[in-house]
């Protein structure tokens, strides 16, 4: 399988960071709309 490895400089606290990637509303303001977030 490829690997696709990609850095994103970002200058805010990390807190901000982890909130964006890991909620829908962080996603949705980021890179798409309607975007649901699900952790098993």
């Amino acid at each position: 399988m490829l690997k696709i490895r990609h850095k994103t400089y970002i200058k805010v606290p990390k807190e901000k960071v982890f909130k964006t990637i890991t909620t829908s509303d962080g996603w949705n303001a980021w890179f798409t709309d309607r975007t649901r977030v699900k952790f098993d």
